[in-house]
């Protein structure tokens, strides 16, 4: 632990840190120099927008929503700018959507590849699309599943209300099934405030879709009659 290391050994790695995160800093400030064409050292809402837009995959979209959500986080100078520095501290926090590539470009944490497990498990007949059945059905072990294991935090919105209500505020007309597409954009603002890294977040995403889909096994075991003794004390 950390009360063993020497202060010697410490303090090289602090040295380490500072380092690497010093040269995260200045690659960053490089990047941000291009979209700051007159030198102002600020980035206007238009500019972050451009920005968050080039490092977003192409088959990927980025909503109004999404965009205003981010904005919100930074403290705004007096002509509604944010300064560099708010922008570079935002990017090298682990919760950011964005992260810097070893080859020194932005790019977006692949929420899609992470949330995909997720989305097959909401869609249990397999045919590419959610049903407002299958969310209720999904969305609700979930919620049961916090019900039953309460927090001393309170639980985000995305988790808590009336799930016919909740699918129609995600498609916007509870006759649509729930896409991929929509469903990443869904999960993306509402975990733009997650503390979790994103290698932390994917392990986490990748755990609760393999719960979720043994809870549906013993649904399924249980509706056939075969559910053993032992599965009813899981």
């Amino acid at each position: 632990g950390w009360l063993f290391v020497s202060q010697v050994a410490a303090f090289g790695i602090r040295m380490l840190f500072d380092s690497h995160e010093h040269s995260l800093t200045h690659k960053l400030l490089i990047i941000l120099r291009k979209f700051d064409q007159e030198g102002t050292g600020t980035v206007s809402k238009s500019q972050f927008e451009s920005l968050l837009r080039a490092a977003l995959p192409l088959d990927e979209i980025l909503y109004t929503e999404e965009v205003d959500s981010l904005w919100a986080y930074f403290p705004k100078r007096d002509d509604g700018d944010i300064e560099n520095s708010d922008l570079v501290d935002w990017i090298l926090r682990p919760s950011t959507p964005l992260m810097l590539t070893d080859a020194g470009d932005l790019a977006f944490f692949d929420l899609k590849s992470a949330i995909h497990p997720l989305f097959q498990v909401y869609n249990q007949n397999g045919d590419g699309y959610v049903c407002l059945h299958e969310f209720i059905e999904a969305h609700g072990i979930l919620q049961i599943a916090l019900r039953m294991n309460p927090s001393e935090e309170e639980d985000p919105p995305v988790l808590r209300g009336d799930l016919h209500n909740l699918f129609v505020h995600v498609i916007g007309d509870s006759k649509k099934p729930l896409t991929l597409e929509k469903f990443v954009q869904w999960q993306r603002v509402a975990l733009i405030h997650s503390v979790l890294p994103p290698d932390s977040l994917k392990r986490l995403l990748q755990n609760v879709a393999q719960q979720m889909q043994r809870v549906f096994k013993l649904i399924a075991a249980e509706k056939r009659g075969d559910l053993k003794e032992s599965d009813r004390l899981v």
